[in-house]
């Protein structure tokens, strides 16, 4: 299962990001000191998008239509031919951490038991 996943951290589609959480999260993933360091936003490290997606196992995408990674999600699970993504109205950044409190949730995590199991079934 994966949360409201940063599909490029190059900033070339439209999406909610400040241009410095995008800088950040590459310098991290990318183990750079400093944020302006010299690296490529689109190495598949901080951007999966640019990485090889086939053959990776199914995935089960859960994303908030109030999300800031809503179109990096969507996008992710465009590129991915295993992949589902599941749209929650109303709910936003990592809603499926408020397991108990949202039923949004509860429900998401009930559905990727399922998930899981019919995935490890069909071996």
């Amino acid at each position: 299962m994966i949360c409201e996943p940063a599909a490029s951290a190059a900033g070339i589609e439209p999406n909610h990001w400040r241009k410095s959480s995008i800088t950040w999260l590459t310098a991290e993933v990318l183990g750079t000191e400093r944020a302006d360091h010299d690296h490529d936003a689109r190495d598949p490290r901080a951007s999966p998008l640019y990485g090889a997606l086939a053959g990776l196992p199914p995935v089960r995408i859960d994303v908030g239509d109030d999300e800031l990674l809503l179109s990096d999600s969507l996008r992710d699970g465009d590129a991915s031919a295993n992949a589902e993504v599941h749209v929650c109205n109303g709910m936003p950044h990592v809603f499926t951490s408020q397991l108990g409190v949202l039923l949004a949730a509860d429900r998401a995590i009930t559905e990727l038991t399922a998930f899981v199991r019919k995935h490890l079934q069909e071996g």
